[in-house]
């Protein structure tokens, strides 16, 4: 294979890599918002039980401990869906790790055999000397 077209190649397998780099820093930035807003949404949901739990305490109305309820429930709710967000945010970076080491493998690849051609030469030229 002609050392350009060789070289077209190896940029090529770079490119690729540096490209679905991009995209696993990219998927590690949503997920790491996913994980902060439902840490945000835990800490709200402890917060508001906290508060429920002092309010019953002191003695509340049906209305506001109804309110009260009606509002953890939908809390928790937000909490169940940042909860699946953020699963599916950590198999998207998952499945790009596994697409850029894939193509650092090939990228290494085309390192050694240009390490291993290099060498060649090497023993080639030495050998040539020696005659």
């Amino acid at each position: 294979m002609p050392q350009t077209d060789w070289n077209q190649l190896r940029e090529l397998a770079c490119e690729r890599r540096d490209t679905l780099g991009q995209r696993l820093a990219e998927a590690a930035t949503v997920r790491d918002a996913a994980r902060q807003k439902l840490e945000m949404l835990l800490d709200y949901r402890s917060e508001y039980d906290s508060r429920l739990a002092r309010n019953t305490n002191d003695g509340i109305d049906a209305e506001k401990l109804r309110s009260y309820r009606t509002f953890l429930a939908n809390l928790e709710r937000a909490v169940d869906q940042q909860t699946q967000l953020l699963a599916n945010a950590q198999q998207r970076v998952a499945d790009a790790q596994a697409l850029w080491r894939g193509e650092q493998r090939q990228v290494d690849s085309f390192r050694i055999l240009d390490q291993r051609q290099q060498a060649e030469i090497a023993r080639s030229a030495g050998r040539l000397e020696q005659k």
